[in-house]
């Protein structure tokens, strides 16, 4: 299970290096999200505390540029009030 959330992490992290996935888009942040959930959970169980707290920490910057990127396109498609 560490080595399947590991490889989600880094794949998706080496598609955004090779510009094949923007940074800032969804696919990318959900893999990272999916993936530090995953390892966090796994580190929290083996009482790994480094490691959980770093996974807890990249969670929370992922979780908040996800929310940025749902929001955002949320507002841009609406129209504005009056037309």
């Amino acid at each position: 299970m560490q080595l399947a959330a590991a490889a989600v992490v880094l794949v998706a992290y080496a598609l955004g290096q090779w510009k094949v996935w923007s940074q800032d888009g969804r696919a990318f942040l959900w893999c990272n999200l999916l993936g530090s959930l995953v390892l966090g959970t796994l580190a929290g169980r083996a009482r790994q505390w480094g490691f959980l707290a770093m996974e807890v920490v990249w969670g929370l910057v992922t979780a908040g540029s996800l929310l940025r990127a749902v929001v955002g396109s949320t507002r841009s498609t609406k129209k504005p009030a009056g037309d």
